[in-house]
């Protein structure tokens, strides 16, 4: 844990791919990176008009993101966590904005390839909320069915709306069905294990058994 009370990156889901939600645009993009050489390329795809998904709200993490020329980032802690604190944090710096983070599992028809679990996180107000929506259904769900099923969100679109000076196209989120949650999303998230080295017992040529 950092010093700020968040979690520093401890599984393989810290290097998940992602996707981005654009509200000054109105676009969904699914950020495939593949190896040139020896440096990683990064490629969108458009899935505005087909993007569907699974969350996986039991990964959900909240806390401060900072996005910047440098790159983006983190300082999250679980959901329950951060309930169970207070929700008083402040941001650990400047430029940290409140967001969140949660695995999505993409429906086959916008996903790269079967299995394809990603990162969503934002900091956008119309985002938080919504996703924000989305969560407080699946702990209702979760409360008449602890078996946990989650929800299979459509994009349905974007609402363009003016939010002080900023006009923004916030997303539309409707849940589908409620299906069970795939195992895929353990096999992804799990925890890194170190192996440990096999050792070969060695001989000294010592008989005694003490």
């Amino acid at each position: 844990m950092s010093e700020y009370g968040f979690y520093e990156p401890m599984s393989n889901a810290d290097f998940l791919p992602i996707i981005k939600i654009n509200c000054q645009s109105g676009r969904i993009v699914r950020v495939d990176r593949h190896k040139d050489g020896d440096a990683w390329e990064s490629t969108e795809v458009d899935i505005s008009q087909t993007c569907q998904f699974l969350p996986d709200f039991s990964h959900l993490e909240v806390g401060f993101i900072k996005i910047d020329d440098t790159g983006i980032d983190f300082k999250m802690q679980p959901f329950a966590d951060w309930e169970s604190s207070g929700r008083l944090r402040k941001p650990p710096a400047e430029k940290y904005r409140f967001g969140f983070r949660v695995p999505i599992l993409l429906a086959k028809i916008c996903a790269r390839e079967p299995g394809d679990v990603r990162h969503l996180s934002h900091v956008g107000v119309a985002v938080v909320e919504s996703v924000s929506r989305l969560f407080a259904d699946y702990q209702k769900q979760l409360e008449q069915d602890p078996q946990g099923l989650v929800p299979l969100v459509k994009v349905a679109g974007f609402v363009h709306k003016q939010r002080g000076r900023f006009k923004n196209y916030e997303p539309t989120f409707e849940v589908v069905k409620w299906i069970e949650r795939p195992d895929v999303f353990d096999e992804v998230l799990a925890p890194e294990v170190e192996e440990e080295p096999d050792v070969q017992p060695v001989d000294d040529g010592d008989s005694l058994p003490f």
